[in-house]
């Protein structure tokens, strides 16, 4: 969000890291999932699609969850006007136990805070 302060960037990231642990799902694995939503929208969100499971949609709706809860701290001092109807949370990386083990990712989620439906 523009204008951020970098305390509000570490509360929005605990709050999106609270959605993953509470669902026990690792961040990546929701980052998957919602990448598999954008193609089983792309491919007319079919029923029956072999190549979206039930598990592809339990991890897409944690990383949208994730991002609603960092998109409401970010949002939380802000009038209505301030607010960017348009979000976007990108993985920049995940540390794993030491900054040696510093796993680089990118993908990018877009939400509509208004509609709360993917932009």
């Amino acid at each position: 969000m523009d204008d951020a302060t970098g305390e509000e960037l570490q509360s929005a990231l605990r709050a999106a890291e609270a959605v993953f642990i509470r669902k026990k799902i690792h961040p990546l694995k929701g980052m998957e999932g919602r990448c598999q939503l954008e193609g089983w929208d792309d491919r007319g969100c079919v029923e029956d699609d072999p190549d979206y499971t039930d598990e592809d949609a339990r991890n897409a709706l944690a990383w949208i969850d994730a991002e609603e809860a960092a998109i409401l701290v970010l949002s939380k001092n802000r009038s209505f006007f301030e607010v960017s109807p348009v979000f976007e949370m990108t993985v920049v990386e995940i540390k794993e136990g030491s900054p040696a083990n510093t796993l680089p990712v990118a993908a990018n989620s877009e939400i509509d805070l208004r509609t709360r439906k993917a932009a």
